[in-house]
């Protein structure tokens, strides 16, 4: 985990942005909620090292995001799925699509309105 200051002990976003606060988590759990849950495949689809992938895999494992579940005995395999935890975080990874979709993607207007 990355160090933190003291000040931003009590505020949720700082609190949040270190445990999935880089680039690589994110993108690891976009793919786990895809469904992309075996560590090959998260590799192929991420095009990140597997070092890189194992220290994403392994914090967000040891905060509870993810949950390692054995799939296979020989040789020993296994997957990663979301926990409840996990799964609350699926609602900010649809906003965060949803702003980059209008802010950086598009022109910074609604594509689709209710009338009134």
């Amino acid at each position: 985990m990355s160090p933190r200051r003291v000040a931003d002990d009590a505020c949720g976003i700082a609190q949040a942005a270190a445990v999935v606060g880089d680039w690589w988590s994110l993108l690891v759990l976009r793919e786990i909620a895809r469904g992309h849950v075996r560590f090959d495949r998260l590799a192929d689809e991420l095009a990140v090292s597997r070092k890189v992938l194992a220290e994403r895999l392994r914090t967000l494992t040891d905060h509870h995001v993810l949950e390692r579940r054995r799939y296979q005995d020989r040789p020993p395999r296994y997957e990663y799925v979301l926990t409840e935890q996990g799964r609350g975080l699926v609602p900010v990874l649809v906003s965060l699509q949803d702003w980059a979709d209008r802010w950086l993607l598009g022109d910074g207007t609604l594509t689709g309105r209710a009338p009134d």
